[in-house]
């Protein structure tokens, strides 16, 4: 079963770097000079906003009878 994260959560800022074997290392908190921010895409369409897509999601959630927690977003 997925679960998602909080909406809190999931805008939150993330540092990042990549170490000296090529690993990707992310976090919540820059502890060191090697840390920078990971600039975020939108999370649909940069054309669209958010809330608009998350409203086609709703409206066709109820149009079909299909629960919100099973519509994949």
């Amino acid at each position: 079963m997925a679960t998602a994260a909080p909406a809190a959560l999931a805008d939150a800022p993330v540092y990042g770097y990549v170490g000296p074997v090529g690993l990707v290392s992310l976090t919540n908190v820059p502890a060191d000079e090697r840390v920078t921010a990971v600039r975020r895409k939108a999370r649909y369409h940069s054309g669209v906003a958010d809330l608009e897509i998350e409203q086609a999601f709703s409206r066709a959630d109820q149009q079909h009878h299909v629960q919100p927690t099973c519509s994949v977003r």
